[in-house]
């Protein structure tokens, strides 16, 4: 009691060694109501300490609960030691603590009880497995001894002529004849057995048969089946051959009908245009000359007046001034110059519209693919503008024979795609005499074992992307959005080529440079 720390500790241990018994307790109480025989005298006595212990056990924890805590409350004052130390030893002799005390016996006396009754169950447990060894020697000699006897009896009213079955069964199993019968020597079990043995035999003999009549009939019929689904095969792929046969000359026929008329249309537009600009622009160039030669006696004539009138009046004086005659003088001959430049170009344009519609020419005639393909440049002039380089390669090419229009709308088309491919992709343009940093168009001929020719155009925009390539010259195969391309273009190109007796293929990679080479006879046959 002068210690509070040890006091305390050995309070815990009260308390949870109590809470360990409390569980002990349920659990002998669940054996003792459960599993025991309640008729049994001990079993009432248990159950009865049991019952006692509940209420004395309550008391007694109830009682020296409130105590202790009393104790607590004193703080262990040394002057308070003895006092707490005399109501401990006094309840340990109060009523509640002697009958705990005394039921704790009466429980130690339950215990060897139980070790005697479990000594004695012990004994007559190994009693009992000694009659029960005894038993079953008994039993197994009297069973070996049965079985003995009964099995020579079985071998000699059975086993024979179950053997003789087995034997006409194997050889009709072996040889396949479903004719044998096996003798029926007894009346019995067995020889009803032989009897339903020799039925079976019979009936899988006429079902054989009935088999081997339904296997010919079925190959007869498998045979007639596959003759009639192998003529119907044929007529259904020979239908399938003329419809995409049909499907494949009609979508050329549309291709070729939407070709013929945008050619038809771009060059009846094509020839009016020209028409329509050559003759004012013939009218201006035809006149420029006139202008020139006037312009000149008029100077001519105004530098005469200055050197007979050196000292002209101030009103001449200060027109002269105000339109700079001198300037006037020198750059009148440049702005004519300059007039007959732009008329030069004009001319140069409607010449390259005519030649790049030539729907006069509806046989093959020898042409000159570069200038073709410059006029195609001069058409698309304002698209490529100063954005879009431009670098030709030109080797010695001969005069091709080919339709020319054909082949300049093929330029066209292929040129066409690589400056939208050009616009598509975001460049960094840098300064760069080669064009490498800027969008560019790369234009490339030669000629091939002298018989051939070839066009490459290669542009460095988007690319193609791989599973794309196999599509681009199907027809109506398009990448850009709706109504902005028919998906024709490459497929009238392709067609074009074939018809020359040609060759069109691309190489590209996705982001990168795409190039299409055309392969063209110089004399088609």
């Amino acid at each position: 009691m002068g210690d509070p720390e040890s006091f305390n500790h050995e309070k815990d241990e009260y308390f949870k060694h109590n809470q360990q018994v409390n569980q002990l307790f349920s659990k002998l109480k669940i054996l003792a109501e459960r599993n025991l025989n309640k008729d049994d005298p001990e079993i009432v006595e248990l159950n009865q300490s049991l019952q006692t212990y509940d209420a004395t056990q309550t008391a007694y924890t109830q009682q020296l609960d409130r105590l202790l805590q009393g104790i607590y409350q004193k703080h262990f004052l040394p002057q308070k030691v003895k006092a707490s130390q005399q109501l401990l030893w006094d309840f340990t002799k109060s009523q509640s603590a002697i009958h705990f005390n005394q039921l704790s016996e009466d429980l130690t006396k339950l215990v060897k009880l139980a070790d005697q009754g479990q000594d004695r169950a012990e004994i007559g447990m190994e009693h009992a497995r000694d009659i029960l060894k005894e038993i079953s020697i008994a039993s197994f000699l009297l069973s070996a001894i049965g079985s003995t006897i009964f099995a020579l009896y079985i071998s000699r009213m059975i086993s024979q002529p179950i053997k003789a079955l087995t034997q006409v069964a194997e050889q009709a199993t072996k040889e396949s004849n479903f004719s044998l019968q096996a003798a029926v020597t007894t009346d019995d079990e067995v020889g009803k057995l032989t009897i339903s043995f020799n039925s079976l035999i019979q009936s899988i003999k006429y079902h054989i048969q009935a088999l081997e009549f339904s296997k010919q009939n079925l190959e007869k019929r498998v045979e007639e089946q596959t003759d009639e689904l192998s003529q119907k095969n044929h007529e259904l792929q020979s239908a399938y051959n003329q419809l995409a046969d049909a499907l494949q000359n009609l979508q050329q026929t549309q291709a070729q009908l939407i070709k013929c008329e945008k050619m038809s249309s771009l060059g009846r537009m094509v020839s009016g245009i020209a028409h329509e600009i050559n003759n004012p622009v013939s009218f201006i160039y035809s006149n420029l000359e006139h202008a020139s030669n006037y312009a000149q006696d008029l100077l001519r004539l105004v530098e005469l007046y200055q050197k007979q009138y050196p000292n002209p009046n101030g009103a001449i004086q200060a027109e002269t001034e105000a339109i700079d005659l001198d300037f006037l003088a020198e750059d009148f001959s440049k702005l004519i110059d300059s007039m007959k430049n732009g008329a030069d170009r004009i001319k140069q344009i409607v010449l390259s519209l005519r030649n790049f519609s030539r729907l006069d020419e509806s046989q093959l005639k020898f042409a000159n693919i570069h200038e073709g393909i410059d006029s195609t440049l001069v058409i698309v002039n304002q698209r490529l503008e100063s954005k879009i380089a431009v670098i030709k390669n030109y080797g010695n090419l001969p005069k091709v024979k080919c339709y020319a229009a054909l082949l300049n709308q093929v330029f066209m088309n292929i040129i066409d795609n690589a400056i939208v491919a050009l616009e598509e992709r975001k460049f960094d343009i840098k300064s760069s005499s080669d064009g490498i940093d800027r969008p560019t168009i790369w234009i490339h001929t030669e000629t091939i074992d002298t018989e051939l020719v070839r066009i490459g155009i290669r542009d460095n925009g988007t690319g193609i992307a791989p599973e794309l390539k196999a599509k681009i010259f199907d027809p109506f195969f398009t990448t850009k959005d709706v109504g902005k391309g028919t998906g024709l273009g490459l497929t009238v190109c392709y067609q074009v080529i074939e018809k020359h007796k040609g060759n069109l293929e691309v190489i590209s990679e996705l982001g990168e440079e795409t190039e299409f080479l055309i392969t063209l006879p110089i004399k088609p046959s």
